[in-house]
């Protein structure tokens, strides 16, 4: 029986990032959501599905729904999803089995989060229902905040462009850096949006499309044992953005906030980025 296990390091050390900026919303998004399953030889593998994605002032809550087709013999059983993951990730109950505990990686607020409160319920007939929620106390270990300025779609013409982060902590330079990049028609127009951070494009390379929805970013967290380091550094920093060598742009930092663990996003954002 196979039995998957989890494991992370948290090293209690300032480090500078970057992920999304926060986001306002005013109703429930439409999110195409990552769901994880097994193949009949126990290999991982996902279906994409539709969900919403509702904001209730503290946290949220994600509801995602797929029908999976258990006659296609490279799709793994209920039974082999279990043993793959354990058997204490599975409980039964009548035709339906409820798989928990196990952790979703997904992107929010700027953050792709680690979160253990998240279930399955699938039925002998496919239906399966995924439950996930959020409530940023659960992301206590660390703390972070960032400097964000959104950009429209459409904002980059055709052509090559570039935009310069400028850094100054205690007014000395801390690094002043500029990362040049291509808009063509031929870049395909991605779902979620671009950050533009220290070291390029989180697209992986240096081309995008004209209507692509883009973001230019520092992040800093830090363990919360650590927090009075970047409380420090938010309060004697000053951050400029300027884009093509036009005007600097002096950028307000976030408010520092909990900030969970990060690895691959499961949930791609499809809604934007707010001031």
């Amino acid at each position: 029986m196979l039995t998957k296990k989890i494991f992370f390091i948290l090293i209690s050390l300032v480090i500078v990032f970057g992920l999304a900026g926060p986001v306002a919303a005013d109703a429930p998004q439409t999110v195409e959501c990552q769901i994880l399953w097994v193949t009949s030889d126990y290999q991982e593998m996902n279906f994409m599905a539709e969900g919403q994605l509702i904001e209730n002032g503290h946290g949220f809550e994600l509801t995602c729904d797929y029908v999976i087709d258990f006659s296609d013999p490279e799709i793994g059983s209920i039974t082999q999803f279990c043993e793959y993951w354990g058997p204490w990730a599975c409980n039964a109950h009548g035709n339906n089995i409820v798989i928990q505990n196990i952790y979703f990686y997904f992107e929010y607020n700027g953050e792709v989060l680690e979160i253990a409160d998240a279930s399955y319920m699938v039925n002998t007939n496919g239906q399966l229902n995924f439950h996930a929620q959020y409530a940023p106390d659960q992301c206590s270990e660390l703390k972070s905040f960032n400097w964000t300025l959104d950009l429209p779609p459409g904002y980059w013409v055709e052509g090559t462009h570039s935009y310069t982060m400028d850094w100054d902590i205690y007014g000395e330079d801390y690094f002043d850096i500029t990362n040049t990049f291509t808009v063509t028609l031929n870049a395909p127009l991605l779902t979620n949006h671009v950050r533009m951070g220290m070291g390029g494009l989180s697209s992986g390379q240096p081309i995008i499309n004209p209507g692509q929805e883009t973001f230019i970013q520092i992040t800093e967290y830090i363990a919360s044992s650590l927090v009075f380091i970047i409380e420090a550094d938010r309060a004697n920093s000053s951050v400029w953005f300027s884009l093509d060598g036009g005007e600097p742009i002096l950028i307000q930092p976030s408010p520092i906030t909990n900030f969970c663990g990060f690895d691959n996003a499961f949930l791609v954002r499809t809604y934007g980025y707010a001031k």
